[in-house]
């Protein structure tokens, strides 16, 4: 139920890759959230069943949907719609990623 920050603890590899984006062992780029509203995103996603996280779950699923980040299985999608609240706020959302392509 609870859903916390990530704060790297000092003197750890997890502290290098968070301030400089970067892995220290070997050199790759690491990616860390550091908009606000990003990380709400991310943690709204954690506690989609949650009412009040319904149009930041939305808006995430809309940007990792458009930007390529996710692909969908419409189907399957449909079968797990339930703990999103119901099956017709998931198909609105995928009818609007498709529509906006």
């Amino acid at each position: 139920d609870q859903v916390q920050d990530f704060y790297p603890t000092p003197g750890t590899l997890s502290t290098a890759m968070f301030f400089t984006g970067i892995d220290p062992r070997d050199r790759s780029p690491v990616y860390v959230p550091r908009d606000p509203e990003e990380k709400a995103m991310q943690r709204a996603l954690m506690q989609y069943n949650r009412p009040q996280n319904r149009a930041l779950v939305e808006k995430a699923l809309e940007e990792s949907f458009s930007q390529g980040y996710a692909t969908v299985d419409l189907a399957r999608l449909m079968e797990n719609a339930k703990p999103l609240g119901t099956v017709e706020f998931t198909e609105n959302i995928v009818r609007r990623i498709y529509e906006s392509k």
